[in-house]
């Protein structure tokens, strides 16, 4: 199996979150990572998916189909 999309979510969830965040607390931590995990699953384009947000592929069922 491919977990190459997994190894790269990390390297962006430590680029962008981990190493660039002081947290105060675990609920400071938490509440940041929320945020930041909205902007990656409704905004952020991704090219793997033609420059799309992983929003957009939603289908008018609610249900997420990647591309094959």
């Amino acid at each position: 199996e491919n977990f190459a999309f997994i190894e790269a979510f990390k390297g962006r969830l430590r680029a962008e979150y981990l190493t660039v965040n002081w947290f105060m607390s675990l609920h400071d931590a938490c509440e940041t990572l929320k945020r930041w995990r909205g902007d990656y699953n409704t905004i952020r384009s991704h090219r793997a998916i033609g420059s799309k947000s992983l929003k957009s592929l939603n289908n008018h069922a609610g249900v997420t189909s990647l591309p094959a």
